[in-house]
């Protein structure tokens, strides 16, 4: 699994899950947020 950019998780035992939750978040909001700024 590759990190998002500009997002830097420390090392954690459940740091996958973590970040698969966190990146099915942050896409679908970032694109939004990219056009009419950060929400």
């Amino acid at each position: 699994m590759t990190a998002a950019p500009g997002q830097a998780l420390p090392p954690d035992p459940a740091g996958g899950a973590v970040a698969a939750k966190a990146v099915l978040r942050v896409r679908p909001a970032a694109r939004p947020a990219s056009r009419g700024g950060r929400a």
